[in-house]
């Protein structure tokens, strides 16, 4: 896995750590809301660099430009819009990807954290956020981030 994603995950890993810390219940699920919207932008961040990482390594400096540009708009990244951009590149990608997300648990996680982050980010009402259970997700978005990064290679 590529220094720049580790370095992002260990950033996220230590702020989860933070969270673990913080007595006030009230203000640990203030804080899983941040947790929340941070595991969102990490997960969009890693594709983002993986996509980048390949084409640069694979394809010609007008290509990688182009691919670099499209990706500035790559964003809420529910488990379909993820298919579509692996199967963009290439169609086994998608396959590798369904084969390995046979169980629904990441996809529903995934789906989750994104929509959370939306809620969250336009003042929705949302109590389904508590740290215990984000933790828990975020241990399955690591996977996902490991997942993906095996298959864009």
């Amino acid at each position: 896995m590529d220094y720049k994603i580790q370095r992002e995950i260990a950033s996220i890993d230590a702020l989860f750590n933070l969270c673990t810390k913080i007595d006030d219940e009230e203000i640990q699920a203030h804080f899983a809301k941040y947790l929340c919207v941070k595991v969102s932008g990490l997960f969009e961040n890693c594709i983002i660099m993986m996509i980048r990482n390949y084409v640069s390594k694979s394809s010609s400096k007008l290509t990688t430009k182009f691919v670099n540009t499209q990706m500035k708009n790559f964003t809420n990244v529910k488990f379909e819009r993820l298919q579509s951009l692996l199967a963009s590149f290439d169609e086994q990608w998608k396959v590798l990807l369904d084969e390995k997300f046979k169980d629904n648990k990441l996809k529903e996680t995934l789906n989750s954290i994104v929509s959370n982050r939306h809620n969250i980010a336009h003042y929705s009402n949302n109590d389904s956020v508590s740290f215990h259970r984000l933790e828990k997700q975020y241990v399955d978005v690591k996977k996902i981030i490991e997942i993906v990064d095996n298959i864009v290679k």
